[in-house]
């Protein structure tokens, strides 16, 4: 998979949806550039993987924690599938 990218007036660089589903990348992800003998090479950051939104529970209260844009709908709805497969054990 390929695709030719314009670096705007920013220097910002807009990548296709595609690339952006096949990665998981939302807005806000970090991209680690790298420079290859082959030329430029962008990465998601692994690092950015530690800052992931979850539930957690924090003095007996649930609360959601995370750094980057997330659904909290969805984030709730996680966190009872895991809590509710966790009391079933």
């Amino acid at each position: 998979m390929s695709a030719t990218l314009t670096i705007d007036a920013t220097g910002g660089v807009l990548l296709p949806k595609v690339f952006l589903d096949k990665f998981a990348l939302k807005p806000g992800a970090r991209l680690r550039a790298e420079v290859s003998d082959e030329g430029l090479e962008l990465c998601p950051d692994i690092d950015d993987a530690a800052d992931t939104v979850k539930v957690v529970e924090k003095g007996g209260v649930f609360v959601i924690s995370g750094t980057q844009p997330f659904d909290a709908v969805e984030s709730i709805m996680v966190a009872r599938r895991d809590r509710a497969a966790t009391l079933l054990q």
